[in-house]
């Protein structure tokens, strides 16, 4: 995924990304006599009838940069410089959440930043942009993020009435991010009614993007670590959620479990006996070699075959 994302392909992402009533009408062939330049950013996305799409980051160290696109909507260049002066705007966060029963909240002021809230649409141009900073590792990934801007200024011309607002509904993604197809062997624990070395294959299960080079796991049901019964039939472990960490050249390299001991002793740590667990990108396929470990029980092994089917 490109790190650029320009926010102002008006006749594409607005009629995709947003519904809206016009109002006033951007102008691209009439003569400038026949109606007044109102000044717009092209995919203003509020109020909407729909909900807004998530723009969907890849997770990195160094920021990603989004392009807020403002415009003069008129058949020509105005012929002289135009500054057009932006704000954050909280209280559409709250509406679009009453609007739609959402739960986004406003993206942290660490994970963002702005070097100018005015831009200059030069006489010879009928638009300029907005370069917003997004620090992708700094992303609360437990929060729906978003940040909403209205054009407050434009140098005494005309502001659209319903093109003067954007949300930018923020989402986090690494590499591993998706929806991938599992197959699983587990070795040690025939004792206790569960599949002991036997191969079943499970089907859909997602990895969650954690941090720049983690994910959590949702295995159609909940986030609970999946697993086969003795006869092949679909189970999960109560109180582990995996967490897998992988390096930068894809490599497993930790297995924790996301949930508080509820008094079993249950963990999850890497197979020291299997070095190659890793994620193949040119395959598209991860593999996992990992152990439970539970009070007074021998340790359970898990060894996963994911197979890359779609984005999540």
């Amino acid at each position: 995924m490109k790190n650029i994302f320009k926010i102002g392909l008006f006749a594409t992402v607005a009629s995709t990304l947003f519904a809206s009533c016009l109002k006033d009408t951007p102008v691209t062939d009439y003569s400038e006599s026949a109606i007044k330049p109102v000044v717009l950013i092209p995919n203003g996305n509020y109020p909407s009838t729909n909900q807004a799409a998530i723009i969907a980051f890849e997770a990195a160290d160094t920021p990603s940069t989004l392009n807020i696109t403002v415009r003069v909507s008129w058949s020509k260049p105005l012929g002289k410089p135009l500054t057009v002066t932006i704000a954050k705007n909280s209280a559409l966060i709250t509406s679009h959440n009453t609007q739609f029963g959402t739960n986004y909240q406003e993206l942290s002021a660490t994970a963002w930043s702005l070097s100018s809230y005015s831009v200059t649409i030069d006489a010879d141009k009928n638009e300029a942009t907005f370069p917003l900073k997004i620090a992708t590792s700094k992303v609360d990934l437990s929060k729906e993020n978003m940040l909403a801007f209205t054009i407050t200024d434009a140098s005494g011309e005309t502001i659209s009435s319903n093109f003067k607002n954007i949300l930018l509904p923020i989402g986090v993604k690494n590499r591993f991010d998706g929806v991938w197809d599992l197959t699983k062997k587990q070795v040690g624990w025939a004792a206790y009614g569960i599949a002991d070395n036997q191969t079943f294959h499970w089907g859909e299960y997602e990895l969650i993007t954690a941090g720049v080079n983690s994910v959590t796991t949702f295995n159609g049901f909940s986030n609970l670590l999946a697993a086969f019964t003795s006869s092949g039939g679909l189970t999960q472990f109560g109180a582990t959620a995996p967490r897998f960490t992988f390096d930068a050249t894809n490599k497993l390299v930790a297995v924790q479990n996301d949930i508080p001991d509820d008094g079993r002793g249950r963990v999850l740590v890497m197979n020291p006996a299997v070095t190659d667990s890793r994620f193949d990108p040119a395959a598209k396929k991860i593999y996992l070699s990992y152990i439970m470990k539970q009070n007074g029980r021998p340790n359970q092994f898990m060894y996963d075959t994911l197979v890359y089917i779609s984005p999540r």
